[in-house]
């Protein structure tokens, strides 16, 4: 296999191959030493021929997410690899196949990505993302790790540099850094198109670690121990939310829609509903209006009191001035009161949040005041107790 490589390493060679390519199953010759190259874990090599062969390498990766984003950032293909790590980070599984080279048999590796592994890829896609900009490319040669393909990456910032890739030449792993020409990372809006995709990394950051504080928050040791490397779906995760007792996870089910993205709120709005209903009945309204009427409230007492209502902070953190989405706001999908509604969903009972809030039992009596704490919230900024910040933050 080494005089195999050394043979299609050599210019004339590489052109006569390419002329035959089409010979063959799969892409020709070499898909071939491609694959037994991965094959028998020589992954140096592989990702060697790259060079030599970068079109035909970048097909055949298309098949190991896990080595595609070294095979673009080796071509300097920054927007390339920065969708890789991107796919990478969400995928539910990992599989490649290889062969153990003393045994000579197939084996199935599956790598199961806990999720701080997963915000470290994200980590990376945002740096190979910001890379499309100006910048300087900073190699430092360290010692050959021991690794099947690339078993973790790890972000790393240190003098203004930051971690970019591990790329395996030859018998040394070369830790590629990138320093911005301009200090500090700030767009300016004259990329739209690579702030888009950074904005989607920033919100599937944000999910992954709100993930994280729900599953301590949720479950058990042993069951979070179980389920570490388990990437949720943002429905799962948003139900998973639903089911707890505790309040602060009624909050984050808003979190989780305000990061995913337009469609998925449309495609899920009856689950929003059901996160308004659970919103609704985290406080006791009954009690409330009783308060309000036998200490006669002044306009003041009431806004205090209502803040920290579990309907006050929705509102305020899905229609507040300071509430933040990916893409549209929620109001194109759920309008806060019925006024706002457009015509053609007037027969629809679950149309605003205020018909939503309609159908709780406590709205005969206290209906003025659940009013109140979603009109307040709507004006006011995220005013959540200081005790119980959003992981988001």
């Amino acid at each position: 296999m080494k005089a195999i490589v050394t043979v299609l390493s050599r210019s004339r060679a590489r052109v006569d191959i390419q002329n035959h390519e089409s010979l063959g199953p799969n892409g020709g010759f070499s898909y071939y030493v491609f694959k037994k190259l991965h094959e028998s874990r020589q992954f140096s090599q592989l990702l060697r021929l790259g060079e030599e062969f970068p079109e035909e390498l970048s097909l055949f990766l298309r098949e190991y997410q896990d080595l595609l984003w070294l095979h673009d950032l080796f071509l300097h293909q920054f927007s390339s690899a920065s969708e890789s790590l991107h796919t990478l980070a969400l995928m539910q599984n990992m599989q490649s196949n290889s062969v153990a080279e003393e045994e000579g048999e197939q084996e199935y590796m599956k790598k199961k990505l806990k999720l701080s592994d997963r915000k470290n890829l994200l980590y990376l896609s945002k740096i190979a993302a910001f890379a499309v900009l100006r910048c300087v490319i900073v190699v430092i040669p360290v010692p050959l790790l021991a690794l099947p393909n690339v078993k973790s990456v790890w972000p790393l910032q240190m003098c203004g540099l930051a971690l970019m890739s591990s790329m395996m030449i030859s018998d040394h792993i070369h830790f590629v850094f990138v320093l911005m020409q301009s200090g500090p990372v700030l767009f300016t809006g004259k990329d739209p198109g690579t702030q888009v995709k950074v904005d989607r990394i920033e919100a599937d950051l944000k999910i992954l670690k709100l993930q994280e504080e729900v599953m301590k928050r949720s479950l058990s040791i042993e069951d979070t121990q179980l389920v570490e490397g388990e990437l949720l779906h943002p429905e799962d995760l948003i139900k998973l939310c639903l089911e707890s007792e505790d309040q602060e996870l009624s909050l984050w089910a808003f979190d989780v829609f305000a990061w995913t993205s337009s469609s998925f709120r449309k495609i899920h709005r009856k689950l929003m509903e059901d996160c308004w209903k659970k919103a609704a009945s985290q406080d006791d309204w009954s009690k409330f209006h009783d308060s309000y009427r036998a200490e006669g409230w002044s306009d003041q007492e009431i806004l205090q009191n209502l803040k920290n209502t579990i309907l006050f902070q929705s509102s305020s953190r899905c229609y507040g001035p300071g509430s933040e989405t990916f893409e549209e706001g929620f109001d194109q999908v759920l309008p806060l009161r019925q006024e706002n509604m457009e015509t053609s969903i007037l027969g629809d009972m679950g149309s605003s949040v205020e018909t939503i809030l309609m159908q709780h039992k406590d709205f005969p009596v206290a209906g003025k005041l659940m009013l109140m704490a979603i009109m307040l919230g709507s004006e006011h900024g995220d005013m959540r107790i200081e005790e119980m910040p959003s992981p988001m933050e």
